[in-house]
């Protein structure tokens, strides 16, 4: 699971088996934070395997990050205004995202 936050990082967390504090359950718990953005995370799309994260701003910046290395891949400028939208699209390699500019 991704969840972006207003500080500009995505926080991955790793789901435990069952209820928290359930006998013999893991909880679950935050694995990693990542940093990239200088705005609100705004949207996020895993990869079908889910090796690869994308994420879009309010900085209108989509990063790309590497979920198994925990670390950012690059960084892709082009929108003028936030990035509402992010899909990667493993049939083409390739990243799709919208902005509130109107492109896409």
């Amino acid at each position: 699971l991704a969840v972006g936050y207003a500080d500009g990082s995505v926080r991955l967390w790793s789901m435990g088996a069952g209820v928290a504090g359930g006998e013999g359950d893991e909880a679950d718990a935050e694995r990693v934070t990542l940093s990239g953005h200088r705005g609100a995370v705004l949207s996020l799309s895993f990869s079908s395997d889910g090796a690869q994260l994308a994420s879009g701003g309010s900085d209108t910046l989509v990063v790309l990050w590497d979920v198994v290395g925990e670390a950012g891949i690059c960084k892709l400028r082009g929108h003028r205004g936030a990035v509402t939208g992010v899909a990667l699209l493993a049939s083409l390699s390739a990243v799709a995202s919208v902005s509130k500019d109107g492109s896409l």
